[in-house]
């Protein structure tokens, strides 16, 4: 039996033992020797850079390449003859059969443009020709049923039938899968950037005129048509430059029947392409003018069609009649870095407008044009190729066997 003095005694140094123990592991882990799981991580780190570890490759960025051919074609001039010989017995109109022909070309194109000169006021404003338009609704019903997308309406027969022709045009086009530039409703309207985007590529349409025959703009509704104006044009390009991969700009300029651009139609082209302008749509002069490629100040480049003469007219001069497609394809690259655009491919089909006897209004590809509708066809089929080319040597000119 342990005495209880034993006891505590062997209580002490059991104590004592124990503490020990205890300083013994606490100077243990202040060993140098032993390292440390802040030194363990570094260590495991050294093998991963040694390359047991393998870091995955980074991804090649693959390009996103997207691509639109542009058509564009001239004036659409519908005089009472046209009107005439588009009516049908119940009263309505129907021009589709007069542009059947040149229809199936057109419906190749991604983004189709027209500029419909004459106002579609209806038949309710009286319907008339020459010198103040006014046409059927169903010429716009033609429009969409050819192929196009886009009609411009700034123009110096914009205000034939007054703001109330515009309001009925518009109110019209706006039932229609098609939108309208040039022309506006309203001061809100006319600063909304016309936009409309086709294979992933956003255009904006912007559309200006020489002026309106000498008819004013009504007080305080200059929005009702856009005219030439460089500090408006700046403004409105640099706002489309921002919301758009690609500017287009349609100029209703020059003079009538003048085969090449004038000096103004050139410094305002210019003016555009230093802008940054992409493409340049010119009309008014009825007769064709020859394509051009420019430089803008920053390098762009700038497609401009001078004049794409008329479309569909009743006016009786060769060079009047003559008119047609231009075309150009744009492609849009998305880098990892930046995004581009190409303009490539510019293209003319040639077209007729024939007609006997003011009746049997029909557009034909010139290239199927036979000497009974046009006497010494094939010289003048190739000089307009020769005059074309003016500018750009290699224009392609499309055949109907094309298409």
């Amino acid at each position: 039996m342990i005495s209880y003095k034993k006891g505590l005694l062997l209580l002490i140094l059991l104590t004592l033992v124990l503490s020990g123990c205890s300083l013994l592991q606490s100077d243990h882990s202040q060993d140098s020797n032993i390292p440390s799981q802040e030194e363990l991580n570094q260590a495991n780190g050294d093998e991963e850079k040694k390359g047991n570890i393998v870091e995955e490759e980074p991804i090649d960025f693959e390009p996103i390449v997207s691509k639109v051919t542009l058509q564009a074609v001239g004036d659409m001039l519908i005089s009472d003859s046209i009107i005439s010989d588009a009516q049908q017995s119940d009263g309505t109109y129907d021009f589709t059969g007069m542009v059947a022909r040149i229809k199936p070309y057109l419906q190749t194109a991604d983004l189709a443009i027209v500029n419909q000169e004459t106002i579609i006021g209806g038949v309710d404003l009286g319907l008339s020709g020459y010198p103040m338009f006014n046409s059927p609704v169903e010429v716009a019903d033609m429009l969409v049923d050819t192929g196009f997308h886009v009609a411009t309406l700034a123009n110096n027969h914009t205000l034939d039938r007054g703001e109330e022709g515009i309001l009925n045009a518009l109110a019209y086009y706006q039932t229609l899968d098609i939108l309208t530039t040039g022309a506006y409703v309203s001061e809100e309207d006319r600063n909304q950037t016309p936009l409309i985007e086709i294979n992933d590529i956003q255009f904006a349409v912007l559309n200006y005129s020489y002026g309106t025959n000498g008819i004013p703009v009504p007080e305080n509704k200059e929005y009702l048509v856009n005219l030439i104006d460089k500090e408006l044009i700046e403004r409105d390009v640099k706002q489309a430059i921002e919301l758009a991969d690609v500017t287009i700009v349609a100029m209703h300029w020059g003079n009538e029947y003048e085969i090449m651009p004038n000096e103004e139609q050139i410094e305002l082209a210019q003016f555009m392409s230093d802008l940054g302008v992409d493409i340049i749509l010119g009309t008014h002069p009825h007769v064709l003018q020859p394509p051009d490629w420019l430089t803008g100040e920053s390098g762009n480049q700038t497609f401009v069609a001078y004049s794409l003469g008329n479309f569909l007219s009743s006016q009786d001069r060769l060079n009047r009649l003559i008119g047609g497609v231009v075309g150009v394809d744009v492609t849009k690259t998305i880098h990892e870095d930046r995004t581009e655009i190409e303009l490539a491919a510019p293209s003319f089909l040639v077209t007729y407008n024939y007609y006997s006897n003011w009746r049997n209004f029909e557009l034909f590809p010139m290239d199927e044009v036979t000497e009974d509708r046009l006497a010494g066809v094939n010289e003048e089929y190739e000089q307009i190729q020769q005059h074309l080319r003016t500018f750009i040597p290699d224009l392609t000119i499309v055949q109907s066997k094309d298409f």
